[in-house]
C-alpha cells in the first residue's frame, strides 16, 4: 500500500519524490495501493490503485518500473485534459495537438521513453527495440513541417479553418506525437531544467514559450541525431519566429491562463 505519508524504503521513496515532484498535491490521492500480479504485461491504474504485472517488474529495472508507475500517475491525475485533435476543425485542431504534443513528451520524459528496455527472454516485452535516434529524427521532421505549413495556414482565417484539420492528421499520420513530444521535453529539461519543464506543463502556451526558448539555445544548422559526439537534446531546431509569435497567440486564445 503506497501512503504518502507512510512510505518507506528506496523503491517507494523514489516512487513518492517523482509522483510528488510531477503531480500536483491536490491531484495526489491521500493514498495509493499498488498491486505485484501476473497480468497482461502493462501498468494500468484504476481507483486509486495501480495494477503492475509482475512481469514487467522481471523484465525491466527497477529505476524503469518506478518510472513506469510515475508517469502513468501523470498522464492520469496531472496532463491538461481536453479533444481529439483528429475530431476538430480550425484553430481547434491545432490547438489541440500541441496539447498532446505536450502531455506525452512530459509522461515520455518522466519515464525516459527513450532509454526503455527489457529481459530478452520475456515472451512479449523482447519486441520491444527502442532507437533513441528516431525520436529526435522525428522530432526534426515535425518541426520542419510546422515550419512550412504554419506560416501559411496561421495567416489566412479561411485556410486555417480548412487546414486545421489536415496539420493534426499529419501529426498523426508520422507517428509524430509521442517522439516530437519528447524531443521537446527533452530540449526544455537540457537547457531549462526538469523544474521549468513541470511547470510549462501545467499551460499549453507556456510549454511552447518554453521549448522556444530552450530550442533558441541549440545550433544552427541543427546536427543529425546520432552524430558522434552530439547530444540528441542539440539536434531539435526552433520554430521560425513568426510562426512562433502566431502559434503562440492561438494556443492563448484556446488555453486562457
Amino acid at each position: 500500500v503506497y501512503k504518502r505519508q507512510e512510505l518507506t524504503g528506496p523503491g517507494k521513496c523514489k516512487l513518492r519524490d517523482l509522483a510528488d515532484f510531477w503531480v500536483s498535491p491536490d491531484r495526489m490521492p491521500e493514498s495509493l495501493n499498488i498491486y505485484f500480479l501476473p497480468a497482461k504485461p502493462e501498468i494500468r491504474i484504476t481507483d486509486n490503485s495501480l495494477l503492475v504485472d509482475a512481469g514487467v517488474v522481471a523484465a525491466g529495472s527497477t529505476d524503469q518500473v518506478i518510472r513506469q508507475m510515475a508517469s502513468l500517475l501523470y498522464r492520469n491525475l496531472q496532463c491538461e485534459a481536453g479533444e481529439n485533435p483528429l475530431d476538430l476543425e480550425g484553430e481547434q485542431a491545432i490547438a489541440q495537438s500541441f496539447r498532446v504534443l505536450m502531455n506525452e513528451g512530459i509522461t515520455g520524459w518522466i519515464e525516459k521513453a527513450v532509454h526503455m528496455e527489457f529481459d530478452a527472454k520475456h515472451p512479449e516485452l523482447y519486441k520491444v527495440k527502442i532507437i533513441p535516434e528516431e525520436f529526435f529524427f522525428k522530432a526534426q521532421a515535425a518541426i520542419g513541417m510546422m515550419n512550412r505549413q504554419l506560416g501559411p495556414i496561421l495567416a489566412d482565417e479561411e485556410v486555417l479553418e480548412d487546414k486545421g484539420n489536415n496539420f493534426a492528421g499529419h501529426l498523426a499520420g508520422m507517428n509524430a506525437f509521442s517522439q516530437t513530444g519528447y524531443g521537446m521535453a527533452a530540449v526544455i529539461s537540457h537547457h531549462l531544467g526538469d523544474e521549468r519543464l513541470r511547470d510549462a506543463g501545467r499551460s499549453v502556451p507556456d510549454f511552447l514559450a518554453a521549448y522556444q526558448e530552450a530550442a533558441l539555445l541549440n545550433p544552427v544548422p541543427a546536427p543529425v541525431p546520432g552524430a558522434l559526439g552530439v547530444e540528441p537534446y542539440l539536434t531539435v531546431p526552433p520554430l521560425d519566429p513568426e510562426v512562433f509569435t502566431e502559434l503562440h497567440a492561438l494556443l492563448v486564445r484556446n488555453f486562457p491562463q
